[in-house]
């Protein structure tokens, strides 16, 4: 994390954790140095966005072929008439 907050390596950094969040989803990041509230403020904004009814959420629903935007559950999925491919 500390290279994120230098200005010679801010943006290569910034590249490779894009790549992972694109490669690997979400993951968990431990000693990080954040400070616990912006922590509890984003579990907040979290749940409460899960909360919404899904007529709310799905204003933020992924795009077929997009990597970013709300994933439904899969058995939702199947409801909603979304296909999967396996190759």
């Amino acid at each position: 994390m500390q290279k994120l907050l230098l200005s010679d390596s801010m943006d290569s950094e910034l590249h490779r954790l894009y790549e992972a969040c694109l490669d690997w989803g979400f993951f968990q990041l431990i000693n990080h140095g954040v400070d616990a509230a912006p922590i509890a403020k984003m579990r907040s904004e979290m749940t409460a966005f899960f909360n919404l009814p899904p007529e709310e959420k799905d204003v933020f629903r992924q795009k077929e072929d997009d990597v970013e935007g709300y994933f439904l559950p899969l058995d939702q999925h199947m409801h909603a008439g979304f296909h999967f491919k396996c190759d």
